[in-house]
């Protein structure tokens, strides 16, 4: 048990976990494209 009960609840916490991970993604490759930036300066 994963604290999941229904099937609605489900795909409104797998939805919420991908927004996360595209927020992260994004995030991680502004940073890297800031410090790839700066070290080719």
């Amino acid at each position: 048990m994963d604290g999941f009960s229904s099937r609605a609840m489900n795909g409104y916490a797998k939805m919420m976990v991908r927004k996360r991970i595209i927020k992260i993604t994004r995030l991680t490759s502004n940073v890297l494209a800031l410090i790839n930036n700066y070290a080719s300066s």
